[in-house]
């Protein structure tokens, strides 16, 4: 009985594959059919200010995630008010 429970609680866990700066980064993402792996996670941050946690999600975890075919999906979560035009060229420095 006790172990059921256990497994119960268990499989109604949402599964993380990562935690950045506290926030808890998915193992799997879909783009319309397609399920997707998280490829990679990391923390962008300028000074001494964390800006924003961000995951990769791809098809295939052990290909090359940029020149990989299909889907592919990139999760930002901002840790800071950031203005749109300060964003945008933060991320393509």
């Amino acid at each position: 009985m006790v172990t059921r429970i256990l497994l119960l609680l268990c499989l109604s866990v949402p599964a993380f594959a990562a935690e950045v700066a506290g926030v808890k980064i998915d193992d799997k993402a879909r783009v319309a059919n397609a399920e997707l792996s998280l490829a990679g996670a990391g923390l962008r941050k300028r000074a001494f200010f964390q800006v924003y946690a961000i995951g990769l999600y791809v098809a295939d975890r052990k290909a090359d995630a940029i020149t990989q075919p299909g889907a592919k999906r990139v999760a930002i979560h901002m840790l800071r008010d950031v203005g749109a035009d300060q964003f945008t060229s933060a991320l393509s420095d």
